[in-house]
């Protein structure tokens, strides 16, 4: 009949918000690098004596500088709904030490399970 069908019309407002959301998240990335927010990190796990995790290559948002943001460009990142995100980050970097201690706790665990029991 020369309509598109529903499965198109879905498909295609998919591809459209995808595309817009791809848009603000490579302007929100920009705004970061540009005020100087991302820093680089690495994290150094000790589970063991024998096992370390070693991450590397990854940037997170330093919440000193975020703190020396300029009052005009906070306000416009507020009203442009980015602090949330932001916030998100901080807030997961700050589960970093009891996540490594509930890795550690199950790695010995796991250990204490392979020892055979005599």
């Amino acid at each position: 009949e020369g309509k598109q069908t529903d499965i198109v019309d879905r498909a295609l407002n998919f591809c459209r918000l995808f595309h817009q959301q791809h848009q603000e998240t490579r302007q929100f990335t920009a705004a970061l690098v540009e005020q100087g927010l991302l820093v680089d990190n690495e994290t150094n796990i000790r589970l063991s004596e024998t096992r370390r995790i070693e991450l590397k290559g990854y940037k997170i948002i330093d919440s000193g500088k975020l703190g020396e943001l300029d009052d005009a460009v906070f306000q416009d990142w507020r009203k442009r709904d980015w602090l949330p995100p932001i916030y998100y980050q901080l807030q997961s970097g700050s589960n970093w030490p009891n996540i490594l201690q509930q890795a550690a706790a199950r790695v010995a665990e796991k250990a204490g399970e392979d020892t055979p029991s005599e």
